[in-house]
This record gives C-alpha cells, structure tokens and sequence, in this order.
C-alpha cells in the first residue's frame, strides 16, 4: 500500500483523507494539492483503501470508480453497510459526465461526485465543503440525539394524568341519568391523581388537588359537560376519548380528552378511574383555525375577485358571492356543474379545453374572456392553483378571476395617447421647419408685391403663391395645435363671453339649415386661455358638426360648470384628471354619428371619414391640443344615428376676467429708426428678416446663432436697441441669450420668434410678459409692426449702458 503521511495544513481545521486512485499520476496529483491541509493516505486499489479506512476511520474518502480489486461503487456500498463507518463522506471520482452516472452515485450515497479532469480549485473546493458538511451534520445529529433523550425524559414525567374518583353516597344506576347526574355533582370527590394531573390544574404535587369534588373540576354551567355525563352513564359506565370542560385553580378553562370507567356493585356507582389528556391548545387551534375560516370567509366575501374552486372532473365546488355577480349564476346554480377557464382561442374566447385551471404545481396566470350566463363575455384575468390531498395527488383546484374590462380600456387609452404623442412629436418637428419655410416664402412674396414693376401677370403668380403659403401657414398652425408645441397667449377669460362673442360667427358658419341653440349656465370664475385658440376650438367643433348635418338640423352649445372628483377619474382608467372645478363647453350636433371604432380615432391628426379632398383631418386633433396645453380635458360621446356631443373641461380659477383688447396697431408712418439684431440659424429667414427690417429704415446687425450675437453686441457697443431671436438654436438658445441680455445689457430689449416653442416655454404654456414672441410664419408687414409697437412701449430715447 503506498502510503504518504504529511502534517496538517497550516490554518485549516485539519483531518485524514483517504486517496484511492489507480493512476499514479492523478493520485499524485491529487496527493500535492491536498497534503498542505490535510494527512493524506493514499492507495491504488479499492481493498487497499477498504483496509485503510477500517484502520484509520478516516475524515474523507475520495476514490475513482474504477479502482481494481473494489471498485468506487462497491467502496461506496460496503462503507455504507457498515454501522461504524456509514457515517464517513465519500467523493467519487470519474470520468464519466453524464448527469445519469452523477445521479447513480449520489442514489447510493456519495456525498459528491467529481468528473475528471478538474481543476485544482474546484478539488480542493470540493473536498473543503464535503468534510465541513459532514462534520455540521454530525453535529446536528448529535443534537438530535441529546433533543431525543431529553424528549424521552419529558415524556416519562410528564405522562397522561391519572385519576380516581370516589362517590361517597353509592348512586343507583336505576335512576335516570339526570337524577343520576345530580347526584354525581352532589357526592363525587377526587380520591387520588398523579402530579401530571395535579399539573394540568395548576398544582405541583397531587396531594394539593385530593378532595376536590365534582363542581370544582368540572362546571355545571357548561352544558358541554352535562352531556359529557349522560354520555358515560348511557354508554354503561364506560367511555373513550369523551372531551370535558374544566377549570384549573386559578378559573381558566382546560379541555381534556378522557378516557374512564366506572365500578358498580350491587347496581350503584361507588366509583371512577380514568386518565386524561390536556388539550386545551388544541382546541385553541382549532378555535384559530375557525376564526381563520370565518375571517377568510369574510375576505372571499368582501373580494371583488370571483373565487371558484372545482373538483378533479372540473365541476365546481365552491362559487364565491363575486362570482355570482361576475358571472350572473348563483352558487345553487353553479355547483356540481362544470365551469371553463381555457386560454384565449383564435377567436378571443376560452377554448375551454382543460378548464384552465392548474394541474401542476405553482400558480398558473392567463388572460382570456370568460362567459357570462346571458352569454356575453368578460375580460378576465385568471390566478388557479391546484389542490392537493394529503399524498400529494391532485383533487382540485382554485382560481381568483378579476374582471379587467376597466383595465384594458385603460391600457387601449394609454395605447392611444401614446400614439397621439408620437405622432404629436412628428408634427411639431415639421410644422416648426416648414414655419421656417413660409416664412422665407411670405417674405419674398412680400418683396415681389411691393414692386411697382411687376406685370399683372406675374403680380397674379405672386398671389397664387402667396395664398398657398398662407394655406400651409394654417397647416402648420394646427400641427402646433395638437402637438402642444404652440405658444399660448394666456388671459383670464370668461367663457360666456367667449361664447356670446361666437354667436354671430356661428350662425353664419353652419347656415339657414342648421338651427343654432346657445344655453349659457353661469360659471362661477374664469378660465385661463388664449382667446384666439378658444374661438378656433369652437369654430372646429362647429364645423365638424355641419358636415355630419348635411340634410340639416340643430347645433347646441351650452356652457356650465362641474366638479371633477376622485371617483369621476377613477371611471376614466388611463387619464390623469386632477379632480377640482372646470368650466364645461359642450358642443351638441343631431347628425349621423359614429362608431366606436371611428371615435377611438376622432382625434387623431389627418384622420377624416370625409372623401378624398375634402378635409385635413387636423379639425379635433387641433382641439385635443389645445385643451391638453391649457391643462384641460375632452371627451367625445357618439353613436350611429344619435348624433355626437363633444365636451370640452377647462379648468376655473379665481380670478377675474379681463377684457380681450388688443395692441393698438403701428403703421409705418409711426416707425421709430431702431438698430434692431436679428439671430437666427435659419440663413434665409435671417436674411428675410434683416432686408424687411432694413428696408422700414432700421439698422440692422445678423448673427447666426447666440455665440456670434454676443460677440456683435460686444462690438457694437451701446448701439444695439432690440434683439429679435429664435427661440431654439443650436450651442445657445434663444432663453439663454435673453438671459445673459439681461445681466450684461438690461436695456436692451428681446423678442422671440419661433415655428415652435422649445420644452421648457412648451410645459409653461406662455412666455412671460416682458418675453413678447412674433410666431413663424410671418410675413416682414407684420414683423415690421410687431418691432415698432414693441420698442415704442419699451425704449427711452437714450438706452442705458452696459458690457459684455
């Protein structure tokens, strides 16, 4: 036997590990890695290493599974059967992978298996863990050993109480058992008992229960124990596991389980032996258990999810309140009939095939439509588990089934505003550069027209693309509308006023055919908008509803007021409403209506159910972006046939309303000479900018983005009066210039252009007062006006002085 006996490693807990491995090599190899911890004793054959471990009882056992003379296996098995030595760990090694020779292995009792080749990290990981799992398990064994002995002990001297009962006035048993009951309570006493029993009382030794009688042990008040009574006397004196209600010395109630018998001679009752046991925790628990089940019955109750239980076959065992409300049978009706929960089919319904419910173990989650008494179907969502008995087989299951019809409108609401804001993003990108655009077009044909040499003919080209600019001017607006990206020029508004103001416009709209009703509620407040965009929300609605009236009919716009509550949103799944009061604009057509289909999409930009040419689709699209920039709601309710109401919510603030006045305008005459910076990263709307100004009599300096105008105004020192700006540029915005403006040269006044306004105006809505803004396109008549009516307002003769 080759045999090397090293010294135990330094820091390791220490122990002797057998090696048995017939490739000198690999036993080597193993040898090296180990001896530097642990003793090693190493062998070639599997006798060899049967006799080194009855010799050496060694800590571990590794051995190849091919070993010759005994082989690993045999190894394995023959350590196993041996009393003394069943208990030491062994680590196969082979190089077999497969995960059927790893389970053969572990089957018989390995505590690992090892496929060579391996590493000399993963051995001694290995060996480390399967020799400090072995010594934990030993230890816990013998704490299971010392837990054992103590139990034993327990259990001898606390044993069943036993007891023996004397009746000092013989009872004949030919009385009926309730005179005979009587009697027992009259003269019964406790003769003699063991401590275990004087324990269950509150006593240490028995001598302290001797004579108590009847009534104190076992009261008369419970009718529990009464029956107890005329249980023992009617089964002959001779009772089995009878339950009893007693008291202990301090007044608690004990329950025991007894077992007793009676001694007669002559035809009385002299006596009783019996012994009992304390179950007074048991009964506690099933006092628990019982209020656990009523207290889980009142949750089944209370839940809004159904709750089904079904047998094996599928039939239903268990149909909860919700259930009944959910499904429309009742559980009379439902029990003892089958019930399908199958996953969606093809055509959206369950399939019905297993049910649906779970078979296996864990929670098996679908969703699927589920069918109601009246034969419609619901939107559910299914939780079923399976039931089990007690060997494990499958008997039933349970399922929790919430209704989600609220849930998915709410995500199809969500589906649907994401893509309006998508598609809201795309639109404001294109309506701000062809803004840009237009306003380069309206410019040059402003330059044309002012030429006196132009011939009619051309002169009427020139106009033909004028008013095509305009067209896409109006395009690109209500592209800003639904994108929200617009800017707002917000006042307090009174919405009656508003409305009153539309009277005449409507009328003229929707013609002699339609019959125009306006009803006008009082509304306690005022609302924050832009007047131009509130009567172009109406105008729309307005619109809309003449073409759904082609044969006539009666439009109707009434205002009022209204509270949003908590409960109100909650009927609305997927839209944030903020609950408080809002003033409602509710436009009321009699025409053709639509379905719901077509609603889902009524505001959705460029959808129209109008033939080819004739409409934009932009018409609700734009006053969906216009109540949602001033922070309000709408709705639109439709049917075929029944017409269309679309409401509009804003929301009321306490503020008075303001007049709608408007800028008393400037003509060129009033002009002003200023010298007027323009920046813009746009070159042609730079350039079209500049020529219109410079062309009223201003001085004009460019710049093409904020870097390069603060570098100009350094230059140009305090001869800089107004800087017209867009609004989003690269490097430096238009925000940022006006920023740095007002710390470096605060006399110098600032004005905005833009297609769009960039995030941060977006989210607010407006540009602050002293942030005037000139939307693109624009044509150089209105820009020119614009700057005049503006440094008018603002600039002294002498503007103030500042640096860069």
């Amino acid at each position: 036997m080759n045999q090397v006996d090293d010294k135990r490693g330094r820091g390791d807990p220490g122990g002797r590990i057998l090696v048995a491995e017939a490739n000198p090599e690999v036993r080597e190899y193993i040898t090296r890695l180990l001896s530097d911890r642990w003793a090693i004793t190493s062998v070639a054959d599997g006798r060899a290493a049967l006799q080194a471990v009855q010799e050496q009882s060694p800590d571990l056992v590794i051995c190849d599974v091919t070993t010759p003379g005994l082989d690993g296996m045999a190894l394995l098995r023959t350590l196993r059967g041996d009393p003394l030595r069943a208990r030491i760990p062994v680590v196969l090694l082979s190089a077999r992978a497969g995960e059927e020779s790893r389970s053969e292995a572990l089957e018989a009792g390995a505590d690992d298996y090892l496929v060579q080749p391996f590493s000399a990290r993963e051995l001694v990981a290995r060996v480390e863990s399967t020799i400090a799992l072995a010594r934990l398990r030993e230890q816990g064994e013998a704490a299971v050993r010392v837990s054992e002995e103590r139990y034993r002990a327990f259990i001898e001297q606390s044993s069943e109480g036993v007891w023996r009962i004397e009746v000092d006035q013989p009872i004949p048993v030919s009385l009926p058992a309730d005179q005979q009951i009587d009697l027992f309570y009259a003269h019964t006493r406790l003769a003699e008992c063991n401590d275990a029993m004087a324990r269950m009382y509150g006593f240490e030794h028995a001598s302290e229960l001797f004579g108590a009688t009847l009534p104190d042990l076992l009261p008369r008040s419970d009718p529990a124990n009464i029956e107890y009574l005329r249980a023992f006397i009617e089964s002959g004196y001779r009772l089995y596991d009878a339950e009893s209600h007693e008291m202990d010395r301090h007044g608690n109630s004990r329950y025991f389980l007894n077992n007793l018998v009676g001694i007669l001679e002559d035809g009385h009752v002299m006596r009783a032996w019996g012994t009992q046991r304390d179950v007074t925790d048991r009964k506690r628990v099933e006092e628990d258990r019982r209020a656990t089940a009523q207290a889980l019955a009142s949750v089944v109750a209370a839940s809004p999810a159904a709750i089904i239980g079904q047998d094996g076959e599928g039939n239903v065992t268990f149909w909860s309140q919700a259930a009944e409300r959910m499904f429309g049978w009742t559980a009379a009706e439902a029990v003892s009939r089958p019930f399908r929960l199958g996953p969606v089919g093809s055509d959206g319904k369950s399939d019905g095939g297993s049910g649906g419910m779970a078979s296996g173990p864990g929670v098996t989650e679908f969703v699927t439509q589920a069918q109601r008494k009246d034969g419609s179907y619901v939107d559910v969502s299914v939780s079923t588990a399976a039931l089990t008995g007690t060997d494990g087989a499958v008997t039933g299951a349970v399922a929790v089934v919430l209704d989600i019809t609220d849930r998915k409108v709410a995500e199809e609401r969500m589906r649907q505003a994401q893509r309006l804001e998508a598609v809201g993003r795309l639109a404001g990108g294109v309506a701000h550069e062809a803004n840009n655009q237009m306003s380069v077009v309206l410019g040059s044909v402003a330059f044309l027209l002012s030429r006196s040499d132009l011939s009619d003919e051309v002169r009427d080209d020139v106009e033909q693309i004028r008013r095509a600019a305009e067209r896409t001017a109006g395009v690109t607006t209500q592209l800003l509308a639904f994108s929200r990206r617009q800017v707002l020029q917000l006042q307090w508004l009174d919405l009656n006023a508003v409305v009153a103001g539309m009277e005449s416009t409507l009328r003229r709209t929707m013609g002699e055919e339609v019959s125009v009703l306006l009803r006008a509620k009082p509304v306690a407040g005022s609302i924050v908008a832009d007047p131009s965009h509130l009567e172009q929300v109406l105008l729309n609605l307005a619109l809309n509803a003449r073409d759904a009236m082609p044969g006539g009919g009666r439009l109707s716009v009434e205002t009022g007021t209204t509270v949003l509550t908590e409960a109100y949103a909650r009927l609305k799944p997927g839209v944030l409403i903020k609950p408080g009061v809002y003033a409602v604009l509710s436009v009321t057509d009699t025409g053709y209506g639509m379905d719901r289909d077509t609603l889902a999409h009524a505001f959705e930009p460029f959808f129209t159910t109008k033939g080819l040419g004739k409409g934009t689709g932009l018409g609700l699209s734009t006053v969906y972006g216009f109540v949602k920039q001033s922070g309000g709601y709408v709705w639109a309710y439709s049917e075929p046939g029944q017409g269309t109401v679309v409401k509009v919510y804003l929301p009321l603030v306490d503020l008075p309303s303001e007049p709608m006045t408007q800028p008393r305008p400037a003509g060129p005459e009033n002009v002003v000479r200023r010298t007027v910076l323009v920046v813009e990263d746009e070159p042609q709307v730079r350039r079209m900018a500049a020529r219109a100004l410079a062309e009223a009599g201003h001085r004009v300096l460019e710049a093409g983005d904020g870097r390069e105008a603060i570098s100009v105004l350094a230059r140009a020192g305090q001869g800089v009066d107004l800087v017209l700006t867009d609004v989003a540029m690269p490097g430096m915005s238009g925000r940022e210039l006006a920023d740095r403006l007002r710390q470096a040269r605060p006399d110098v006044r600032v004005i905005f252009m833009s297609g769009y306004a960039d995030d941060e105006i977006v989210r607010r809505g407006l540009l602050e007062p002293e942030q005037p803004f000139i939307q693109k396109p624009f044509t150089p008549e209105v820009l020119i006006r614009r700057v005049a009516e503006l440094t008018d307002q603002w600039l002294p003769p002498d503007s103030g002085a500042g640096s860069f």
